[in-house]
């Protein structure tokens, strides 16, 4: 179990939020396995769209977080 990162999802009805925290002052490369997260996202803050695969990989920068809401 890695402690580095911090992400979950909360889903309800048609809508979904996936939060991935970095807990610590090193950048970290973030692989995720689940079909769970596959679709089309818009980051809460920025605004920038993103599309996840059920193989997906980002990078945090350090004490990086990112909010995602299914578009």
């Amino acid at each position: 179990r890695d402690t580095s990162v911090f992400a979950f999802v909360r889903a309800k009805n048609n809508q979904k939020v996936l939060v991935i925290c970095n807990l610590t002052p090193k950048a970290l490369d973030v692989k995720f396995n689940a079909k769970l997260l596959a679709g089309n996202y818009v980051e809460v803050f920025s605004q920038k769209k993103k599309s996840f695969t059920s193989n997906e990989k980002i990078t945090l920068k350090p004490w990086d977080y990112l909010v995602y809401e299914v578009e």
